[in-house]
């Protein structure tokens, strides 16, 4: 039983992975940016929109619906993975769980 468990939230720790949203610089997004990233876009009007991009030409970006002229944006922001983040949530979890086992282990003795 106690094998199981342990393998359960092991293959849980597993789907867990950590993600950032990180400033692009204006001049050099489309150079950064591209089709299937996710963006966070800041307009001119103060409007904030996130999405998947789905289509990016020099004049427009869109995606999720939305539509944006490339000189409505002030900022973008763009989705990156995180090895570093995702080993620590994942060892970090496993350690807990391994913890919380260990003490229900031993109370059930």
């Amino acid at each position: 039983m106690f094998n199981k468990i342990v393998i359960v939230l092991f293959l849980i720790s597993m789907t867990f992975s950590c993600t950032s949203m990180q400033a692009v610089d204006i001049e050099n997004s489309q150079e950064i940016v591209s089709i299937g990233d996710t963006v966070e876009l800041t307009t001119t009007q103060g409007k904030t929109y996130k999405f998947t991009v789905e289509t990016l030409t020099s004049k427009q970006i869109g995606g999720g619906g939305f539509l944006i002229s490339i000189n409505d944006v002030l900022e973008v922001k763009k989705e990156n993975f995180s090895g570093a983040l995702t080993t620590l949530a994942i060892g970090g979890g496993a350690v807990v769980g391994y913890i919380i086992l260990y003490a229900i282990a031993l109370a059930t003795w």
